[in-house]
């Protein structure tokens, strides 16, 4: 059973990614898949923390501060391309 939920998970959001960054999938479904992926990888940050803190290692709570600092860069990174490019037009 969890070999197919991962599975399933998985298409899923390489479909996201894939549609997030594709011209050719309207603007308002972009965003909305984006939020979804935004939604899942911060609460995958948060849940990293929390167990990190919870249990007292270091190291948990340390990659999950270095989740949460890539997630960051990747949404200044996706916004600052998406002004760039509207400016373009």
């Amino acid at each position: 059973m969890n070999a197919a939920v991962e599975f399933v998970l998985g298409i899923l959001m390489d479909g996201a990614m894939d549609a997030v960054g594709s011209r050719k999938v309207p603007l308002l479904l972009r965003i909305a898949l984006g939020a979804v992926l935004l939604i899942c990888f911060g609460g995958v940050c948060g849940l990293v923390i929390l167990v990190g803190a919870d249990t007292g290692n270091i190291g948990l709570l340390l990659l999950g501060v270095l989740l949460t600092a890539s997630l960051l860069y990747w949404i200044v990174h996706t916004v600052r391309n998406f002004r760039e490019n509207r400016k373009g037009r």
